[in-house]
Formats: C-alpha cells, structure tokens, sequence
C-alpha cells in the first residue's frame, strides 16, 4: 500500500487486524483447522501465496522453519502497525 506525494513514495502503516473480519461465535469456538481445512481454504491459500510470493521474490532459500517462523509472527503481532514489507521479518 503505498502512495505518491510530492514526487515521494509515502508507504502507510497498517495493521493486519485493519484487513480481518471480527471473530464471530463461530469462529472463536475453533480452537484447529484439521478435518475442515476445505472450509477455509481461500483463507489458508492466500496467506500461503502471499508468504511464498514473499520468499520467491527475497530469498528463494526458503525452509519449513522460516514459514514456520512467519505463521508465528503474524500470529502473535496481527494487531501491531506494519509496513508492508515487515510482515514476514
């Protein structure tokens, strides 16, 4: 997400929590996606696109563990301001 001004790319701060529907009953009864991961899989596969865009793009050395790392980052930081390009860092 960025924009022009005066000539400037201006990247804007965002939070991923900004992008999320809010939790409904349902979904807060959730506690694994084994055995429904059909249901949510629109979900899954853009996070999984995105992720793998990212490492295709800055570091074709990808490894389980660095998915792993980053799924666990946008975990426990969904709801701080990122630049878009801090999400997986």
């Amino acid at each position: 997400m960025a924009s022009k001004e005066n000539n400037e790319t201006v990247i804007e701060r965002f939070s991923l929590s900004e992008l999320l529907v809010s939790n409904t009953p349902k979904t807060l009864e959730i506690k694994s996606l084994e055995y429904i991961e059909l249901e949510y899989c629109e979900y899954l596969g853009a996070i999984e696109y995105s992720i793998a865009q990212h490492y295709y793009e800055n570091d074709r050395k990808i490894e389980d563990k660095d998915i792993t790392l980053a799924l666990k980052n946008i975990m426990l930081n969904y709801e701080l301001e990122f630049m878009s390009t801090d999400l997986l860092e």
